[in-house]
């Protein structure tokens, strides 16, 4: 829940821009659609998708993408919102 608001101390800290409401609800459609992820990085037991949306889901421009990273296949540890080059 740390990306549904601003953090001042992060240079760089996607926010959905659901804030509070809403937002488990996207992380869990962004999971159903992992299998079209842009990325996918494995290190060790962690694994990070990068899923495109096909919307806006963040506050800042272009983050039409949510990076999703799972330990032990899918407990999730970060979900957030991103831009995608």
């Amino acid at each position: 829940m740390q990306h549904t608001r601003e953090n001042p101390a992060k240079p760089a800290h996607g926010v959905f821009d659901t804030g509070n409401q809403g937002v488990l609800e996207t992380v869990d459609e962004a999971w159903s659609r992992r299998a079209m992820a842009v990325s996918v990085n494995e290190q060790g037991a962690r694994t990070t998708y990068i899923i495109p949306m096909d919307r806006q889901v963040g506050y800042n421009a272009g983050e039409k993408y949510i990076s999703i990273t799972v330990e032990h296949g899918n407990e999730v540890i970060t979900a957030f919102p991103r831009s995608w080059n």
